[in-house]
């Protein structure tokens, strides 16, 4: 997977997206960041991976609630938060 905004691009294999030292060394260098336009990309590639992690967490919870529910008979919650 590769996360691309504008002209930055971080390979998965290179640094991996989610990795914690990475979102940390990124949001340190829009912290130290002079150049504006440079820091708004910074910012654009930081909300994109956000984004992305976010999206991941509720599909997974999603799958598990399903497989919880079909073990445990809890059809009305599988019902009521959508089908898979």
């Amino acid at each position: 997977m590769r996360v691309c905004i504008d002209n930055l691009t971080v390979p998965e294999e290179d640094h991996p997206v989610y990795d914690l030292r990475h979102v940390r060394r990124l949001c340190e260098e829009i912290a130290i960041e002079q150049d504006d336009e440079r820091a708004q990309d910074l910012i654009k590639l930081l909300s994109a991976i956000m984004r992305e992690k976010n999206d991941e967490i509720v599909f997974q919870s999603a799958v598990l609630r399903h497989k919880y529910c079909s073990t445990h008979n809890c059809a009305s919650v599988t019902q009521a938060s959508g089908s898979l």
